[in-house]
């Protein structure tokens, strides 16, 4: 794992570059947004990107990415120097919309694994499901009974559903878990900010209750979020979900080769040798701290 901490000052670098060229845009938006300051949030984090990652020590591929959906700015193409050994998940701004508007939970996120590991994943959404080291979720799909998988993860913290924390973002295509959160028993975690900072979360809870995440976010989260998961030793499984209408995502995700229908769980995600960090531009519930406050950079690795 020499590659790590080798790539580990120039990846930091990075993110603090790009967080530091974002942060004079967010807010500028004001509380109804301004669609072209998004753009310049969202170029301003590329641009950053593109200066610090040609440091790299290894030449390294973005095999997934934000900004394709939306046509945004997005990272594309190969960074670095010598040997192709590594490829890049990257969202260079998670959030975008509270961090135009100054509203809670945005980040810069970027994840660094060996080439051929991370699941190429098209800009649509997954559906997944998060927990810590030691918790078994093997066979769990996105159409189980909710109620039933909380019932299954609760027992084995050794716990009643109902002290068990659920984190679940905050849209329309994931309304229809609420009910079933809820009815369990569970603390029920919801907002409509960036979602990386809690998908991560249950592998470095820090709250008194155990934590969990559950429901659909965007696939480049989740395959970012899953080489956290993963370098700490948690588990996760993720379907791909795409919402109805978008045929474009569903053609993506076949000519990559990937499925619909698949469950796929852990490695086949993203792999334990891994480094990925998360970069605070405003503060949310999870503990990632805003730009200019404490604990404002998450780093996961082995």
């Amino acid at each position: 794992m020499n590659w790590i901490n080798d790539c580990l000052p120039v990846a930091e670098k990075a993110v603090k570059a790009a967080a530091a060229a974002v942060y004079p845009h967010v807010g500028v938006g004001g509380k109804k947004g301004n669609p072209e300051n998004k753009l310049r949030i969202d170029g301003a984090a590329v641009q950053a990107f593109e200066q610090e990652l040609q440091h790299l020590p290894f030449k390294a591929r973005v095999v997934t990415g934000e900004g394709e959906s939306d046509d945004a700015p997005e990272l594309r193409g190969v960074h670095g120097q010598g040997e192709e050994l590594l490829e890049i998940g990257v969202d260079p701004v998670d959030g975008t919309t509270p961090a135009d508007r100054g509203e809670p939970s945005s980040c810069i996120a970027l994840c660094l694994a060996p080439k051929g590991t991370l699941l190429a994943a098209p800009d649509t959404k997954m559906w997944s499901l998060i927990v810590p080291q030691g918790i078994h979720i093997s066979g769990i799909t996105m159409t189980d009974n909710v109620h039933e998988v909380l019932n299954h993860i609760a027992k084995q913290f050794g716990i009643n559903t109902d002290e068990l924390n659920v984190f679940c973002y905050s849209r329309k295509y994931n309304a229809e878990i609420y009910p079933h959160v809820v009815r369990s028993g569970a603390q029920l975690i919801t907002h409509s900010g960036g979602t990386l900072p809690d998908l991560v979360a249950p592998v470095i809870n820090k709250r008194k209750r155990p934590l969990i995440a559950i429901g659909k976010g965007g696939a480049v989260e989740t395959i970012v979020a899953a080489a956290a998961v993963m370098a700490k030793g948690g588990n996760i499984n993720a379907q791909f979900a795409p919402e109805p209408g978008k045929d474009k995502e569903i053609a993506a995700i076949a000519e990559r080769g990937l499925s619909l229908e698949k469950t796929y769980c852990n490695e086949e995600l993203a792999p334990r040798e891994s480094l990925t960090l998360l970069h605070g531009l405003t503060a949310g519930p999870s503990g990632l701290g805003g730009y200019n406050e404490p604990n404002n950079l998450w780093v996961f690795k082995p």
